[in-house]
């Protein structure tokens, strides 16, 4: 059998190295380490991973006041150059009409990693805050986005469409129940394409995305 024994000459470094630490200003958390050792647990705290930061500010932009708005006036291919309108999109928001609404600052996001759509509203201060409406939209639409094909992100509510979307909707501001959704545009050879997903989609959201929203932390 080999022997296992170990030299004076081995430990004395160790243990020299030990001494050291137990004497230092440190000694209380070598000491608890060494119990913990000694009892075979880890005796250092998990070294918990930096994340990497989801969004990056580019800034905010003022969206001036919209008058009265009614979506399916608007919002259909041929108008306001638009091309493309998905089937989501129709279905959810085709009723929907929109009273004025004053001034709203927004702010723009980069995605600086994929990822679904709960994150980003969770880091963009929650439901209420992230909303847009339709009219917002159309006027960053027709003034400051770009139609060099990004993919821009907003998040809009609608009314809950089915029971399988009840545990989904929330009261919002005005104390109706509402289902937040996820509506997208992208510039696309030569106009708008606009669709619509829901927020509980897997789908993520590829790096380079902008991302609208009313307010942010």
């Amino acid at each position: 059998m080999k022997d296992t024994q170990l030299t004076l000459r081995e430990v004395r470094g160790p243990l020299d190295a030990l001494n050291k630490n137990l004497t230092s200003k440190d000694a209380k958390e070598w000491l608890s380490a060494l119990n913990k050792f000694l009892r075979k647990e880890n005796p250092w705290k998990e070294v918990v991973k930096k994340t990497k930061k989801l969004l990056k500010s580019l800034g905010t932009v003022m969206v001036p006041a919209t008058k009265k708005f009614i979506f399916k006036d608007e919002f259909v291919k041929g108008k306001n150059d638009i091309n493309w309108t998905g089937e989501n999109l129709v279905k959810w928001f085709s009723n929907i009409v929109e009273e004025p609404i004053e001034k709203t600052k927004f702010r723009k996001s980069l995605l600086l990693e994929r990822s679904v759509d709960n994150p980003i509203i969770k880091k963009l201060g929650g439901r209420q805050k992230v909303k847009a409406y339709f009219s917002q939209i159309l006027s960053l639409m027709n003034n400051v986005l770009k139609r060099d094909g990004t993919v821009y992100i907003f998040y809009a509510e609608t009314d809950v469409f089915s029971k399988d979307e009840e545990h989904l909707a929330y009261e919002n501001e005005k104390g109706k129940k509402v289902v937040l959704r996820a509506v997208f545009v992208h510039w696309f050879v030569s106009g708008w394409r606009v669709d619509a997903s829901i927020v509980e989609s897997l789908y993520r959201w590829d790096v380079g995305s902008v991302v609208f929203s009313r307010n942010s932390c």
